[in-house]
């Protein structure tokens, strides 16, 4: 039922109005035509009229028209290159008239604003953000973007912010973000990225209810999932990652619980599937990152020599000690099963997936708990996948993990240390230096209100982290030190 909701229409303008005047007056009128009308002063659409029971999310058009032309978008073709932009005022009462309407939910900022009409953008968002504030941040806004708005400064800065320096980024845009970051264009972590999310066909990568035509043309299109089978497509596969200037490789060795079909005891991938995507990624001195839920994937993973696993929800005994003796690490993520459970209903997850979750979630804390007590190391990791305050699983929030990770059982210290000086580790050969206080190394280095060694949830608060130095440049100080310098 959920999936044949629709999206709220976008609020029409008068140039959709005139294939409808040409009907009546027999005229000829081309959708492609120059003249095209400003929306300073657009009336408000009748929101009123919708059925929001039969809608996902409400849509809000900002302006129309972009400058570029991308791959597969049709923004130029329909409004044209020059950008047309509504008045912030007009913009605000649509938000007031949503709220009023008492709509509570996600908005979709249709995607041409942003990308082009940046200018535009810096001047709306703060007056949108002063809005949420002011509301008491009654909606969630969502956009899609190319990387060149990730050139814009403050999209990772909340990560900053919370004092986390450096990210490993297993599946996902992090390849691109971090040249933004790197280049200096944008304010952020150290990002080591692995590129496509891989999995065979069914797997944890693939979207079930869509062809297999469509996810292979997404992959192709850099649409960040991947699917594989056989020796020649996984060595592609991992050819692909690296063309990209991946860090690692991320493969799926058993199901998930976000995707419809797929059962996390499953194993996926053979081993001689396994063992040359391995094989593969060594020769470029890179390791895998191998995405597991069922014991059957773990032992499989660790005899391929994987470097490290994700989740390890179905752990036992046996497979703790083989983690262990492959010297393999364990990446927590106790932060999306706990931040799941709390919001998955609320921001719509569908039942297929609730029911895994539910499953899942409270075995996954025991078998983090075993694996302390086994002794495997591990490694601080979150699944952190949306942005914006009220959101599952937003940036900003990872301090969690450390928390969730003493109550699994670690020291304050241990949990810091898994955050730190073990978290480099699951990049193998291509661990920077950071982590510890070392001459030579990153001058990696945050300073905190009070002592996380007796308090480890203090920081779950960025606010709780006053300084945070980055590479030994001062990224995060106090409002009042920034006053007493000046404003430097």
């Amino acid at each position: 039922a959920a999936a044949a909701r629709a999206m709220a229409p976008v609020p029409g303008t008068a140039w959709w109005n005139t294939p409808m005047d040409s009907m009546r007056t027999s005229r000829s009128v081309s959708p492609t035509a120059t003249a095209r009308p400003s929306l300073a002063g657009s009336r408000p659409p009748r929101l009123d009229l919708l059925r929001q029971d039969r809608y996902t999310t409400m849509a809000l058009q900002t302006s129309r028209g972009c400058p570029h032309a991308c791959e597969f978008c049709d923004v130029v073709e329909i409004f044209g290159r020059t950008p047309r932009v509504k008045d912030t005022a007009a913009v605000l009462a649509e938000l007031d008239q949503l709220d009023q309407l008492g709509w509570r939910g996600t908005v979709f900022v249709v995607d041409d604003n942003f990308i082009g009409n940046l200018k535009a953008a810096r001047q709306l968002l703060p007056a949108i953000a002063t809005w949420q504030r002011d509301h008491g941040h009654p909606f969630e806004f969502y956009t899609e973007a190319s990387v060149n708005l990730a050139r814009e400064p403050a999209l990772l800065a909340t990560m900053v912010d919370a004092g986390f320096t450096s990210v490993r980024e297993v599946g996902g845009y992090g390849v691109y973000l971090a040249r933004a970051v790197d280049e200096g264009a944008i304010r952020g972590p150290h990002v080591y990225a692995a590129g496509d999310l891989i999995s065979p066909t069914g797997g944890h990568a693939d979207l079930h209810t869509y062809s297999v035509g469509c996810v292979a043309d997404l992959a192709a299109r850099d649409g960040w999932l991947r699917t594989c089978d056989g020796i020649a497509e996984c060595l592609r596969a991992v050819r692909l990652q690296l063309r990209k200037g991946a860090k690692l490789i991320k493969i799926c060795a058993s199901g998930g619980v976000l995707t419809a079909v797929d059962d996390p005891h499953h194993q996926q991938f053979s081993d001689a599937e396994l063992a040359v995507i391995v094989e593969e990624a060594a020769r470029a001195e890179r390791v895998v990152a191998a995405h597991c839920h069922g014991k059957a994937g773990i032992l499989a993973a660790v005899r391929a020599g994987a470097r490290t696993i994700e989740h390890g929800t179905y752990l036992d005994e046996e497979a703790a000690e083989a983690i262990r003796a492959a010297g393999a690490i364990l990446v927590t993520t106790r932060f999306v099963k706990v931040r799941m459970m709390e919001h998955g209903r609320q921001t719509g997850l569908p039942d297929y997936a609730w029911e895994k979750l539910v499953a899942t979630a409270d075995v996954h804390r025991q078998a983090i708990e075993l694996a302390i007590r086994s002794g495997v190391r591990v490694a601080c990791g979150t699944d952190t996948l949306t942005s914006g305050p009220g959101t599952a699983l937003g940036w900003g929030l990872h301090g969690l993990e450390l928390k969730l990770l003493v109550d699994a059982g670690l020291s304050p210290l241990g949990a810091i240390e898994a955050a730190t000086a073990t978290a480099p580790e699951t990049l193998g050969p291509q661990a920077p230096h950071a982590g510890q206080l070392r001459a030579g190394w990153h001058a990696d280095v945050i300073a905190v209100d009070g002592d996380p060694t007796r308090d480890i949830a203090l920081l779950t608060d960025p606010s709780r982290v006053t300084h945070v130095w980055k590479s030994g440049r001062l990224e995060k100080r106090p409002a009042a030190d920034i006053a007493r310098a000046g404003g430097g």
